[in-house]
């Protein structure tokens, strides 16, 4: 294929090429005195960032010389290559190889690149170079995301793609480092209005909202740019102490869930106002799509469970009958370990599991839900001999059985909650060797064969040292079935695990399922 080919003695000459609009190649200084030829480049590449995939180029270079008289250098610049930036920095060409063959992995953002080969005689100073185009994507946009706390007690985020590709370390590699503080939540995120600093205009994105113990970052689902954090989510500044846990949007309006307080919707900046602060949040929250945007929290100011509709205003949990409220509110020494959300057959369940520290009894919390509200179905107390009640982790059946799953002494049990009595029965997948010590249990699934291919998948998770395994399972009726289609293996600790699927847009949060809670 033709390639472009420039030869000059001074290099500081071609240098000025650098720093214009790489698409401007006219004012090139040929020199027809040199002896190097180059070919065997392609005209354009393409490359997807993130996932290990690596741009080969081999090039056929022809000098006359020996290999030690002959230097290669490969750089990759774009539109942004040489102008100022606000410190008075030259943005810098990125150099790539040194090489005559090119082997780079791509980890770079989304966008349009030019890769230009500079290969000079090191005796004369004669130089040739040859530029193609490189078009880089991302798989962020679908996939499973896992939240992870790494060794060190800070969080950071893997993905694992669709055609099975894990991509580790996202925030290291886009923020430069890890996000600071242990893992608070993972949100999937669906129209979120921002303001682009590239052009100064109001955008809306479909993303993640991840969060730690000391941070926090929406980042939109193209690549994972970090486009609102703490400095610009708030007209006003952010205390540092305050741990924000995500958003939540209705049909008819939007709220920010902190440790502060919840924060209402002021505009289309993707900025929020003044919180209520007589409603702390916490990651312990679900969203009932059928009730159009209602649902329930656990309130750790006043220890208390509590509901709110489709407008965001919230309530006091009680039965139907208006009374319960005795345990559901003000329960000064219990704690919340989970909660979680199934939607069966139009039959929707909420559940909390909360402890009482005084006594570490476990009670389960069946909330029932409908448009007209979230009302407490029944209170049961957990046999402390049972599975359920010593776990140290759970998850929720989202669309197929009446099951809380849980983690206990390494293994896996299915707690099955319209028995009557609450039968738990072991869970035993296949592939996974005896010696491995469960620890996580996730169901994610997509149900739209419009805007994606339908799946329910069991994801089971093994922890040995700083290391974890995640297992994912076809399902039939809640149980994993035959072997996992998928093991992938990872570093640090598995938090959530959240599929996103930002073909979608906002109508997904009522029509598809999503479970919030401490480690799933």
């Amino acid at each position: 294929m033709k390639q472009k080919i420039y030869s000059f003695v001074i290099m500081a000459s071609l240098m000025l090429l650098v720093t214009s609009c790489f698409d401007d190649d006219s004012t090139a200084w040929e020199n027809p005195l040199t002896r190097i030829t180059i070919n065997g480049i392609e005209s354009a590449y393409e490359k997807t960032a993130y996932v290990h995939d690596v741009l080969q180029i081999h090039p056929t270079v022809e000098t006359g010389l020996t290999d030690d008289k002959v230097e290669y250098r490969w750089i990759m610049i774009n539109n942004k290559t040489g102008n100022i930036t606000a410190d008075g920095d030259t943005i810098q060409p990125l150099e790539i190889g040194s090489t005559k063959d090119l082997d780079y992995e791509v980890n770079t953002a989304p966008g349009n690149y030019q890769i230009r080969l500079y290969v000079t005689d090191k005796v004369t100073g004669n130089s040739a170079m040859a530029y193609t185009s490189l078009t880089v994507q991302t798989n962020f946009s679908k996939g499973f995301y896992i939240l992870k706390e790494t060794e060190d007690g800070n969080t950071e985020l893997d993905e694992l793609d669709f055609t099975w590709n894990l991509a580790e370390n996202l925030l290291q590699k886009i923020d430069g480092q890890p996000m600071p503080g242990k893992p608070a939540n993972l949100c999937q995120m669906y129209d979120q209005n921002y303001i682009n600093t590239e052009n100064d205009e109001i955008e809306s994105a479909n993303g993640l909202i991840v969060s730690s113990e000391k941070d926090f970052g929406i980042y939109r689902a193209t690549d994972l740019k970090r486009i609102l954090d703490r400095s610009n989510i708030f007209f006003d500044d952010s205390p540092t102490d305050e741990v924000i846990y995500g958003t939540y949007s209705s049909s008819f309006s939007s709220m920010l869930i902190s440790s502060k307080g919840f924060y209402s919707y002021s505009g289309g900046t993707g900025q929020f106002g003044m919180p209520d602060k007589q409603l702390t949040g916490s990651p312990y929250y679900y969203v009932d799509f059928a009730a159009d945007g209602g649902g329930a929290f656990w309130n750790p100011s006043t220890h208390s469970i509590t509901g709110f509709d489709y407008l965001l205003t919230p309530y006091p949990l009680t039965d139907m009958s208006m009374g319960s409220e005795d345990i559901t509110q003000n329960l000064t020494n219990y704690e919340c370990l989970y909660c979680g959300y199934s939607y069966i057959s139009w039959m929707e369940n909420g559940y909390f599991i909360l402890r009482d520290k005084s006594t570490q009894d476990r009670y389960l919390y069946l909330i029932d839900g409908s448009f007209s509200g979230q009302y407490l179905n029944s209170r049961i107390k957990l046999d402390p001999n049972s599975h359920m009640g010593k776990a140290d982790h759970y998850a929720t059946n989202g669309i197929s059985a009446s099951y809380i799953y849980c983690a206990e002494g390494g293994k896996l049990y299915a707690c099955i909650t319209n028995s009557g009595d609450f039968s738990e029965v072991e869970i035993k997948p296949e592939g996974i060797s005896s010696g491995e010590y469960i620890n996580f249990v996730g169901n994610q699934f997509w149900d739209d064969d419009t805007t994606g291919t339908p799946f329910n998948y069991l994801i089971v998770g093994t922890q040995s040292g700083n290391t974890y395994k995640l297992y994912v399972y076809d399902t039939n009726g809640g149980a994993p079935v035959g072997q996992p289609i998928k093991v992938v293996q990872g570093t640090g600790k598995v938090r959530k695990v959240r599929y996103l699927n930002s073909t979608s847009s906002l109508y997904m949060m009522y029509g598809f399922y999503y479970s919030f809670s401490a480690y799933d």
